[in-house]
């Protein structure tokens, strides 16, 4: 069984262009699931998303609203998306569907693999996500009390998380 990789990805644009993120933030919003689902949604076929992926068990977990901020100083709209895949993110499923649609759209990903020891984020201005905090997530299983529980916690740096 893959470890599970929890990314967060966010989209950005000049708010001259928010209808072309608003759009994409529609479509993904609607689309929620799997991101075969997405591609088959926009017609895109398998030999073409299969060909430039090797894996396809990512599935989008939720979707922001648009939202105003600054990035080099300047004012950008942006929303945030989160996924769970298997081993690392995968960028590259995003990149076909900007590619196909919404061109123009820019995106940073923040992306967690503790087991694996991954830990990426391209957004080095923290504009959209902290560099600073690794939030590990997982499922604690008691037998003999409760039957088990989820657990989210954070840690400041990756000597707290060791």
């Amino acid at each position: 069984m893959a470890n599970n990789c929890y990314s967060e990805f966010a989209f950005y644009c000049k708010p001259n262009e928010i209808e072309k993120l608003q759009s994409f933030q529609e479509f993904i919003n609607k689309n929620i699931g799997y991101i075969r689902k997405v591609f088959e949604s926009l017609g895109i076929p398998p030999e073409f998303y299969e060909q430039k992926t090797e894996s396809l068990r990512d599935e989008i977990l939720w979707c922001s609203e648009i939202t105003e901020t600054y990035k080099d100083k300047k004012p950008i709209v942006f929303f945030t998306l989160a996924t769970e895949s298997a081993w690392r993110p995968y960028p590259e499923h995003f990149q076909m569907l900007i590619d196909k649609e919404w061109e123009g759209i820019k995106f940073d990903v923040f992306a967690e693999e503790p087991d694996c020891g991954l830990f990426i984020n391209t957004d080095t201005d923290d504009v959209f996500f902290s560099a600073t905090h690794f939030r590990v997530y997982g499922y604690y299983c008691n037998w003999n009390e409760d039957g088990g529980d989820e657990f989210e916690e954070y840690f400041e740096d990756k000597e707290a998380l060791a």
